[in-house]
């Protein structure tokens, strides 16, 4: 009869994981209600947004109407921005054996019984954000960020 067993610990420190944090950020807003009242046909509007400041301003195509800036609100909310950082330590634990009986002539077999044992063991304590998103009762829209509630005014929720 032959035994054989192999055993083994590994621990890794210091592994790369990728993690969110919320960054505000504010825009601006142009509803279709600011196209109401417009003196140029709608056939005829060419529409233009601004890169630097978002402002939309709205053309004649034919050239009949001067240029229009459309009204706008700010708005504020949350932009998701994903970094690199070392994760929490990993351990990996196993176990592998086998037992060899050899040949039993009489029947002209053998046995030979095998197994093993794994464990991977992380644990991260690491406080990851979350946004639900949503608007309270009283409303005024909660946000989780940067480590603590952030109460966004009425004047910047999202609908």
């Amino acid at each position: 009869m032959k035994i054989s067993l192999s055993a083994y610990c590994n621990r890794t420190f210091g592994t790369y994981t990728t993690r969110e944090r919320f960054v505000p950020y504010t825009y601006k807003f142009t509803s279709q209600k600011e196209l109401e009242g417009i003196d140029i046909p709608s056939g005829d509007r060419l529409y233009t947004v601004d890169r630097e400041s978002g402002i939309v301003t709205v053309s004649d195509r034919t050239g009949a109407h001067d240029d229009v800036t459309l009204a706008y609100q700010e708005r504020t909310s949350y932009m998701t921005e994903t970094y690199a950082d070392n994760g929490a330590p990993s351990t990996r634990m196993g176990a592998e054996w086998i037992v060899d009986f050899g040949q039993i002539r009489a029947i002209r077999t053998s046995i030979r019984p095998d197994g093993s044992w794994y464990r991977y063991r992380r644990v991260d304590e690491s406080i990851e954000p979350y946004w639900p998103g949503g608007t309270m009762s009283d409303g005024e829209s909660r946000v989780w960020a940067n480590d603590k509630y952030v109460i966004l005014s009425k004047k910047t929720i999202l609908k």
